[in-house]
C-alpha cells in the first residue's frame, strides 16, 4: 500500500483494512487538544503524513497540509489550559 492509494470517497473501514495489511502505515486520531476532526495516516518509514477528514465514515478531504487540518492557535490555548490546571 502507498499513501496515494487513499482517495476521497473511501470509507473509514476500507482505509483501516488497508493500513492493517501494512507494517509501516498507521491510521490514528490526533490528540484531542489539537481541536480537529481530521485523522492522521502516517508512514513511519518515510515520515510522510496525510490528514483525512471523515463525514459519516466517508473521507471527504485529504491534505498533507497540517495547517489546514489543525487549528494551531486553539491547540495552544487548549494545551496551555490543560497544563495550567
Amino acid at each position: 500500500m502507498k499513501m496515494s492509494d487513499i482517495k476521497i470517497g473511501m470509507s473509514m473501514n476500507t482505509i483501516k483494512e488497508m493500513t492493517r495489511d501494512t507494517e509501516n502505515i498507521f491510521l490514528s486520531p490526533l490528540p484531542s487538544f489539537m481541536a480537529t476532526e481530521y485523522k492522521s495516516v502516517r508512514n513511519i518509514d518515510t515520515k510522510e503524513e496525510i490528514f483525512i477528514l471523515f463525514q459519516n465514515d466517508i473521507a471527504i478531504d485529504i491534505t498533507k497540509n497540517a495547517n489546514k487540518a489543525i487549528d494551531w492557535k486553539q491547540s495552544r490555548k487548549t494545551l496551555d489550559f490543560i497544563l495550567d490546571n
